[in-house]
């Protein structure tokens, strides 16, 4: 049950700091260019949590060892059909993020609607 209310603290925290830098990037670049970061950030936290969860890599792996991390995700385009795990969770993950994502924007333009 502890692991459980960290993973949902965690997805609400990722997802309400992604709803402000998503607000920032609307304001000074657009809404298209927004919509693109959004599914931009939550593509590489899909295939970040595939790399952790599968490849055993962690975060400062990005910083000790980015050449071998690299190569290992371009090994994965070389051949899709031989790693079609990897495709699925990446886009698997990367739609549970998004509709959690757009359930909460949601419930905002909701409770916006509610106030008129």
């Amino acid at each position: 049950m502890l692991l459980s209310l960290f993973a949902w603290t965690g997805i609400f925290l990722a997802i309400a700091s992604l709803r402000t830098f998503q607000t920032l990037v609307k304001i000074y670049m657009g809404v298209w260019v927004s919509w693109l970061f959004v599914l931009a950030a939550l593509g590489l936290s899909g295939l970040g949590i595939y790399l952790g969860r599968f490849e055993r890599w962690n975060s400062w792996d990005m910083l000790l060892h980015p050449q071998d991390i690299i190569e290992n995700v371009m090994g994965r385009f070389a051949d899709p059909l031989d790693n079609i795990r990897f495709f699925g969770f990446t886009i698997l993950f990367t739609l549970f993020l998004f509709l959690c994502y757009w359930i909460f924007i949601s419930g905002g333009e909701m409770k916006g609607l509610r106030e008129k």
